[in-house]
């Protein structure tokens, strides 16, 4: 773990760490008082609120505002656990005259820090009163967390795509965390991982209803769990989740979603859209790639530890649940999250040791929306006349189909 993410982990409170710090000031005063509401950052906001009193705003005129250098404060503490002075990290080459490695000055730091303010002027007085000193980034030479995740999981794609996709064989592998090098299954293991300690898992009761869209000829009127539940493994096409020959079951939450996901409206085809309404008979465990915590603020010291693994969370879930391209071609990009869904099919368990049923992802064609998969072979669709007797129990049931001319759905790509 890189030196700027060490100290939260460490579990020392603010004071504790400012203490063990022994941070030097790297600003010059300023005679200056700033609201709350000048800043955007929630934090900051809040850090300028516990300190106001009656003093007018420097910048906006708002009658109760702090003194600037609790903003000023907050941003020193942010410099010295991402920087340093270079001395302690670059080697300097005397005949150059300087640093080998980037050296910036304070001003350049807060010029380069997440944006935490709309006032320009507030911005440029901040700045200019860390003016003066010079910086690098602390443990210059190796990756931050926030690398490590996104060129490992760089890494396993490239790997499931072009090397191994069947067999990750733990020892043929080897992990070099510095070097950004994650091993397949590591990756798949610090996945599981992020799912627990972020909890995204959720219930879903017993009862919930499930929509699934197909399409149909206009002469065609499918009415039974067989025709319009999980497709066979025959009949099941490559998607974002499962490959070629791998049955899931596809839905969403409402009917236009339902639409959107599967229905072609530039192909102006002439069918019927039959909409399948299915109900989960038991609790679904399902993997919530909905419900992402936000990122924390850059300020926030007791959050600031979860910074990089949300959001490579995020960046994931948005590499995840990217549109497919629905046609006859094998498409590798797809690879690596069919092999991630497999793995939470079959090897994922929640933090009181249940299995996952499926995965509630938001829908890349109607936002806003949910769509789901579910963990649901063709037999687990019912009622079914032809079961038999070694057939699994069914746990979704269908109770109601209807059939749509496209026109309906028009209002959802005008």
């Amino acid at each position: 773990m890189p030196a700027a993410l060490r100290y939260g982990s460490m579990g020392l409170s603010k004071s504790a760490l400012l203490e063990l710090l022994d941070l030097e000031r790297a600003y010059s005063p300023i005679d200056r008082a700033v609201c709350s509401a000048c800043v955007t950052d929630p934090y900051l906001s809040a850090s300028l609120a516990a300190g106001a009193r009656e003093i007018s705003c420097s910048y906006c005129g708002a009658t109760t505002s702090a003194d600037i250098s609790v903003l000023q404060d907050e941003i020193n503490l942010l410099l010295q656990l991402d920087c340093t002075d270079p001395a302690n990290e670059l080697p300097y080459e005397s005949r150059e005259g300087g640093y080998i490695g980037e050296v910036s000055s304070g001003s350049d730091f807060v010029y380069d820090i997440e944006p935490w303010t709309e006032c320009n002027q507030l911005l440029d007085d901040v700045a200019a009163s860390f003016a003066g000193s010079f910086w690098c980034r602390r443990d210059y030479f190796g990756l931050r967390e926030d690398e490590i995740f996104t060129l490992g999981w760089r890494d396993f794609s490239r790997h499931v795509k072009h090397r191994s996709r069947f067999l990750l064989l733990p020892e043929n592998e080897q992990d070099d965390l510095r070097a950004g090098r994650i091993s397949p299954n590591r990756m798949l293991r610090d996945l599981a991982k992020l799912f627990s300690d972020f909890n995204l898992f959720m219930e879903a009761a017993s009862g919930t209803e499930y929509v699934r869209a197909r399409i149909v000829k206009d002469f065609e009127r499918p009415s039974t769990a067989e025709e319009l539940g999980t497709a066979p493994p025959a009949k099941a096409l490559a998607s974002r989740m499962s490959p070629a020959g791998i049955s899931m079951f596809y839905a969403a939450c409402e009917d236009d979603t339902a639409v959107l996901e599967t229905y072609e409206h530039e192909r102006k085809e002439s069918n019927i859209i039959a909409l399948a309404r299915f109900q989960a008979l038991r609790h679904l465990i399902l993997l919530d790639l909905t419900n992402l915590p936000p990122i924390p603020s850059q300020f926030d010291f007791e959050s600031r530890p979860e910074r990089p693994s949300i959001a490579f969370l995020r960046a994931f879930v948005t590499d995840f649940t990217k549109p497919i391209k629905r046609d006859q071609r094998v498409h590798t990009a797809y690879v690596p999250t069919q092999i991630v869904t497999e793995f939470v099919r079959y090897r994922l368990r929640t933090p009181d040791n249940r299995p996952v049923d499926g995965i509630v992802y938001g829908s890349a064609r109607n936002r806003g929306s949910k769509a789901v998969v579910v963990f649901a072979d063709p037999e687990h669709c019912g009622p079914r006349a032809d079961r038999k007797w070694s057939d699994p129990e069914p746990f979704l049931e269908l109770t109601a189909v209807r059939y749509a001319a496209p026109r309906e759905f028009e209002h959802l790509w005008s």
